[in-house]
């Protein structure tokens, strides 16, 4: 993976093999769901992915809830749902191998929300 410099200076990824990868959280009172999606342009790639989801505490991050998958097709969507705490702070990591002709490509995306 190539790094460029995107509209204000901003660094973004510039990708070989991956065309897209989201995460994200969602909540209905305190029913939490963390969905991610990752593939490539052809989908065509071998991927192996993990979507983890860490509460914070004052001792740091805790672990709540993992998905984990693999697909042969060049898309990967992963989805885990967990009871949430109200007022407290998640986060959901989704780390992602994208292999294509012989090359992998490893990023990760994360997303984090409070719990109302």
């Amino acid at each position: 993976m190539a790094t460029g410099v995107h509209a204000e200076n901003t660094i973004v990824p510039l990708w070989d093999n991956i065309n897209r990868l989201t995460v994200n959280i969602t909540f209905d009172g305190t029913a939490g769901k963390a969905s991610a999606y990752v593939s490539d342009a052809t989908y065509s790639a071998e991927i192996s992915g993990t979507l983890t989801v860490y509460k914070q505490t004052k001792a740091g991050w805790l672990f709540i809830c993992r998905e984990k998958g693999t697909s042969s097709s060049g898309a990967l969507p992963l989805k885990t749902s967990f009871t949430g705490e109200s007022g407290a702070y998640y986060k959901a990591e989704y780390s992602v191998t994208v292999t294509k002709n012989g090359v992998s490509e490893s990023a990760t995306e994360t997303a984090y929300k409070t719990c109302p």
